[in-house]
């Protein structure tokens, strides 16, 4: 099979309704992914900050993860 044809075979799978259904779950994954590690580096951030610092800024240790996760909700 020559490249061309290969070509056209991938191109008229694209147009399909299966091939949209798949790309829009690859999608949603790939957003749910990348907000995962989002939320992870936020809190690592946040981890690194000593204790007098947080106290400035108004958040306790234990308040680290639900601001990490409030920040993702804001965002939707």
């Amino acid at each position: 099979m020559s490249s061309t044809s290969i070509h056209a075979v991938l191109r008229a799978d694209r147009n399909t309704v299966g091939f949209a259904a798949w790309r829009s779950v690859a999608d949603v994954l790939l957003v749910r992914l990348g907000e995962g590690h989002r939320m992870r580096r936020t809190m690592a951030s946040l981890q690194e900050i000593d204790d007098w610092t947080l106290k400035d800024i108004g958040v306790n240790r234990c308040e680290i993860m639900c601001l990490a996760q409030q920040g993702l909700n804001r965002r939707r």
